[in-house]
């Protein structure tokens, strides 16, 4: 049940993702390299080399002021992340 909380999470932050026009490429692209190693990681059911919980947590503190919504979605998938393990 956790990884299916996972996925749904970061779905969300895909939808997020995609509605908020004015985040900078670099963020962006860190969000994008993230997910994608998370997605990468639950299909292959591995325990990650390092974990994405830190860079997630800096994206969001950078986000917060600017981008509310999207803070608390990369929060919900940090905390999904640290729940699965990963």
């Amino acid at each position: 049940m956790p990884k299916e909380r996972l996925r749904a999470t970061l779905s969300e932050l895909h939808d997020e993702l995609k509605t908020t026009p004015a985040v900078d490429d670099e963020a962006r692209r860190l969000l994008h390299e993230v997910s994608s190693d998370i997605d990468r990681l639950l299909r292959a059911n591995q325990p990650p080399a390092t974990s994405h919980v830190g860079t997630l947590s800096e994206l969001a503190t950078r986000f917060e002021r600017d981008h509310p919504s999207l803070a608390t979605a990369i929060r919900q998938v940090a905390d999904a992340l640290s729940r699965v393990g990963l």
